[in-house]
């Protein structure tokens, strides 16, 4: 059997009466439209489907996208259009898919006098026109070389091959979906890569400003020692050297220079009770330190 043979039939309406209202919709809208320079009729109005037809192909073409609609509704999905601009979508569970029925165009010259032809400076001029062949085309990008368009042939018309398409509106839905699921893992799997990335360098961070806070503890202590030494000198100075020095003046000094040596002093001034005391579970560090950390 054919695979043509195991596909849906679509029926196509013999006339528009009792259609959707997006289809009504359409057709209000396309028959007060005046035809554009190729001559095709086209609204840009929300709450329509996108149809761009000559107004010869119009009511065929309304009656295709009635009998697609109609098809798509009985497969519980839905057809929406757009707040913003004409627009055919297939709701089919998260993943819709954009459509548009459009009328094939050829080009053609223009007839111009013969006068004006024999002339140097004539240049040919084209423009172009409704073939009345028509093509449903899903607007999505499409990966892995789906097919994406579905139109009148030599030999076949379209209302004979829209099964295939509602079939690949199914096919481009799922197409939708599994790459909107690669994208989300990349996405979530990127958004880890850079957690654990900034986390790193926070720890990187943390334990290179913990290093240099423990040097310049050191250094204090070591200011500090230096400090009460040369407090211990002074006193033993003044009371050697009685009458040298203001007695008042040493005390008012070594009192200010002491209570320096103790902001200085890792054990008094609260450096050792707010990392240890404080937090005695965290004081090792799991980062592999080279010198470049610091």
């Amino acid at each position: 059997m054919a695979k043509q043979d195991t596909l849906q039939t679509i029926e196509i309406p013999r006339d528009l009466k009792n259609c959707h209202p997006l289809v009504l919709a359409t057709r209000e809208a396309l028959e007060i439209t005046k035809p554009n320079a190729d001559g095709v009729l086209w609204t840009g109005q929300p709450g329509t489907l996108k149809i761009i037809a000559g107004r010869e192909s119009l009511s065929r073409a309304l009656r295709i996208m009635e009998g697609i609609v109609r098809a798509c509704l009985s497969k519980g999905w839905s057809v929406e259009s757009s707040e913003t601009e004409a627009a055919t979508c297939v709701i089919i569970g998260e993943d819709p898919v954009h459509v548009e029925l459009y009328e094939q165009l050829e080009r053609y010259e223009v007839e111009a006098i013969a006068k004006a032809k024999a002339q140097p400076w004539y240049r040919p001029e084209f423009r172009h026109r409704p073939t009345g062949r028509l093509t449903l085309h899903i607007t999505d990008y499409l990966w892995d070389g789906l097919r994406s368009t579905w139109g009148d042939g030599k030999h076949q018309r379209l209302e004979k091959i829209l099964g295939g398409f509602v079939e690949g509106l199914t096919l481009a839905s799922h197409n939708r979906r599994l790459k909107r699921l690669e994208r989300a893992a990349t996405e979530r799997a990127r958004e880890e890569a850079k957690r654990i990335r900034e986390e790193t360098e926070n720890r990187i961070k943390d334990e290179a400003e913990r290093r240099q806070t423990l040097l310049s503890q050191c250094d204090g202590l070591k200011k500090a020692m230096e400090i009460r030494d040369l407090v211990r000198i002074l006193a033993e100075k003044e009371r050697a050297e009685s009458g040298k020095y203001d007695r008042i003046a040493v005390m008012h000094w070594c009192d200010w220079a002491l209570r320096f040596a103790e902001s200085l002093d890792p054990f008094q001034n609260g450096y050792f009770d707010s990392l240890i005391a404080k937090h005695p579970a965290d004081q090792g560090s799991e980062l592999d330190f080279e010198n470049k950390h610091g």
